[in-house]
């Protein structure tokens, strides 16, 4: 799949530009350099989890010899003592690394955006370059859904199966031409990225991961693949331990499937039984069969117990 640009993405269709932004207004022009001082990073952003030695590696050798190519995306706060400040909307990938390279400025578009307005341009911009990962995408699009609904996200969820039970046939299927049905159609158009219905298949039941890999995740603690590998432990403590080592010796995703073998418990071998008793329960379960009444296996049968006198008389 060719990845798309936000800016195209959204563009290419004028009633999908008007769903997200309405009439956006652009404070500055096209495009402007900032002190990245001036710059606050956003409650916004869905992404938690950031690698923060390859975002290094990328900025030594791909920002610094070249430069920003994509402005970030910013809008204006109030101003505080006189100095104007600015909330970063989208682009953090690139804010940490002009952090981590000491640029004092870097280019920006600056957008008159509200909050509904730069949580969808966050959104669809991380979806476009793929930076966001399964969990942080679904609880993103779910807070979006929340803020297009009006409702909180447990109702949004609720509303999201009752969706799919109707499309299935099993409940009335009058919510689906609901007005808040048209409006999760046009917010999954919007993304581009999954149907309601694969969302609902494969994105919700994330969130029945346990809670203490949901709140790692979430605080960017671990990336997605290794907390997805240690979610699988059904025992609390082991995965718990798993996971705080995992953290705090920040183990690749192989060191963590081989601590993961070494805590599980070798598979009880059967038990192996007497001869004596394995002869009782052939009996047992010879008399109980309809192997008697099956005209077929009579001569199988007489074949099997003349084997048998036979090993009888060769021991006498």
């Amino acid at each position: 799949m060719t990845r798309r640009t936000l800016k195209k993405a959204i563009q290419a269709d004028n009633q999908l530009s008007d769903f997200v932004f309405g009439n956006v207004e652009v404070a500055d022009g096209d495009l402007k350099y900032i002190p990245l001082n001036s710059i606050k990073r956003t409650t916004l952003q869905q992404r938690r989890y950031f690698d923060q030695k390859q975002i290094e590696e990328w900025a030594k050798h791909e920002i610094k010899i070249n430069g920003i190519r994509s402005p970030l995306w910013v809008r204006k706060l109030p101003k505080s003592n006189r100095k104007q400040e600015y909330e970063l909307v989208a682009g953090e990938r690139r804010y940490r690394a002009a952090e981590f390279l000491n640029l004092l400025e870097v280019p920006v578009r600056i957008f008159i955006l509200d909050d509904r307005q730069a949580l969808m341009a966050s959104l669809v911009e991380n979806m476009q370059r793929q930076d966001l990962s399964p969990l942080e995408e679904t609880e993103g699009t779910l807070e979006f859904l929340s803020m297009e609904l009006d409702l909180p996200i447990e109702k949004v969820t609720k509303f999201l199966y009752q969706m799919n039970n109707a499309s299935k046939g099993t409940v009335n299927q009058n919510v689906l031409v609901s007005d808040n049905a048209h409006k999760v159609e046009n917010v999954f158009k919007v993304l581009g990225r999954l149907t309601w219905t694969s969302f609902v298949s494969s994105r919700l039941p994330l969130l029945k991961n346990p809670s203490d890999i949901l709140n790692a995740l979430r605080s960017g603690e671990i990336e997605y693949t290794k907390a997805m590998a240690i979610s699988k432990l059904k025992d609390k403590k082991t995965r718990v331990k798993i996971l705080k080592k995992a953290i705090n010796e920040s183990l690749s995703l192989t060191e963590i499937k081989q601590l993961i073998n070494s805590y599980r418990e070798p598979v009880d071998q059967p038990t192996e039984l007497s001869l004596d008793t394995e002869v009782k329960k052939a009996l047992a379960k010879f008399k109980k069969s309809k192997v008697w009444t099956n005209p077929k296996k009579e001569k199988q049968i007489r074949r099997l117990l003349q084997q048998l006198d036979k090993l009888m008389d060769d021991d006498n």
